[in-house]
């Protein structure tokens, strides 16, 4: 079992709310999703075995690698070193509309400078239809920039979330556009994605957008 420590997100006062009618910058009407059955939860509370399920369900798809693309053919090693250098910063969206809940899929962020973060995205394949999953990162990113505050504050902890994404891996980046985030600008030669190095697509979320 992995252990469970502090969230890393200091300063902050973290809400894992489940979707409600009333959550900020996200319209319950146009979501694919019933009332309730989203909900967030920090990775290093999830129990190992659904981590080592989900993450190894990615490496038999095949998707892995557009996770961690740096990697040319990651394994479940390359998740465990990942999860013990960023875990405090990762969490899993939650479908607990069933039993049991499954990971609907994964998000992990970095780079924290003033009110921003990068995101790095994952889906669980069984969600991967570009409407239903899109909709789960819309909500996913409402919570992140309208339910996270500063701690004693009502005042957001983050105002912009950041994606960089190889111009080569055009799914992942219709995904994010689909799912309100704001193409900004292409950057050359930025990225390692499979051992190449590449283009990206440079994204970006604000609570505006949503």
């Amino acid at each position: 079992m992995f252990t469970i420590i502090k969230n890393k997100i200091q300063g902050a006062t973290l809400a894992f709310s489940p979707l409600t009618p009333s959550s900020q910058g996200f319209n319950q009407k146009k979501s694919v999703w019933p009332p309730g059955s989203l909900t967030l939860v920090p990775l290093l509370k999830i129990p190992a075995p659904v981590l080592k399920r989900y993450f190894q369900n990615l490496i038999r798809c095949n998707l892995l690698k557009f996770r961690m693309s740096p990697l040319v053919n990651p394994q479940w090693e390359d998740v465990l070193s990942m999860i013990r250098v960023f875990g405090q910063n990762m969490y899993c969206v939650i479908n607990k509309s069933i039993y049991p809940p499954e990971i609907v899929g994964e998000f992990m962020l970095e780079n924290f400078s003033g009110k921003s973060a990068q995101a790095h995205f994952s889906a669980n394949p069984k969600y991967s239809n570009p409407r239903k999953y899109s909709t789960a990162i819309t909500w996913a990113s409402s919570q992140v920039l309208n339910e996270w505050k500063v701690k004693g504050k009502d005042e957001p902890y983050l105002k912009t979330l950041i994606g960089f994404i190889p111009v080569s891996n055009r799914p992942a980046i219709f995904t994010l556009m689909r799912a309100k985030w704001k193409k900004q600008v292409v950057v050359p030669q930025a990225i390692l994605h499979l051992g190449k190095v590449e283009d990206a697509v440079l994204l970006t979320c604000t609570r505006e957008d949503l």
